[in-house]
């Protein structure tokens, strides 16, 4: 009687115990926040300036963190614009942390490649579009302000600037008949979830 009491009484002990030190879940992942603005400028046709604004709840961003690099993409589920950003590995700070000058025609000894791409839905079903490259006069910067490694979120913001860029949204085939603007995209990223 006396052991199986004693055999109760220590199993009885060791669950109470095991409860104690079961790790508790893990708390889910906090929703990432989205913005980006695009503006476009007409020097010669204030009248066409334009701008919008995007947020997460049309705005999709993903983003790897790969041996190659980190790479980060932006495009609007119902719009024409999308904006992918590369940073190769050499480049990236071990945190991730850093601000990104991006690597263009104007600016050649920047790290971040960019390139913007513009969908024109020129009749139902069919579609053309602009793809900007690093090759223009463009500017700006990737800065990631925070990383949690263990979760795989990241941070940060951007600006990219296109200057003197044929009007995307002029489906001519011909650049020197087309309005010039500049173009600007201006965005922010919350707790971005890295693939």
């Amino acid at each position: 009687m006396k052991t199986l009491l004693t055999l109760c009484l220590a199993t009885a002990l060791l669950s109470s115990c095991s409860k104690e030190h079961d790790p508790q879940p893990a708390a889910p992942d906090p929703a990432p926040t989205l913005t980006v603005t695009r503006t476009m400028t007409y020097a010669t046709a204030p009248s066409r300036d334009n701008g919008v604004t995007y947020t997460q709840k049309t705005l999709d961003g993903s983003g790897t963190l790969t041996d190659t690099g980190l790479k980060l993409l932006f495009s609007e589920q119902n719009a024409p614009d999308d904006l992918a950003m590369e940073v190769p590995k050499a480049a990236l700070t071990n945190a991730l942390n850093g601000t990104y000058a991006l690597n263009t025609r104007t600016n050649p000894s920047g790290v971040a490649d960019v390139r913007y791409i513009f969908t024109r839905i020129n009749t139902p079903g069919q579609t053309s579009g602009v793809i900007v490259g690093k090759f223009s006069l463009a500017g700006g910067q990737l800065v990631v302000t925070q990383y949690d490694s263990e979760r795989r979120l990241v941070s940060g913001s951007f600006e990219v600037r296109y200057e003197d860029l044929a009007d995307p949204t002029d489906g001519r085939f011909s650049d020197s008949d087309k309005l010039h603007c500049t173009l600007k995209m201006v965005g922010s990223f919350n707790n971005l979830k890295l693939r």
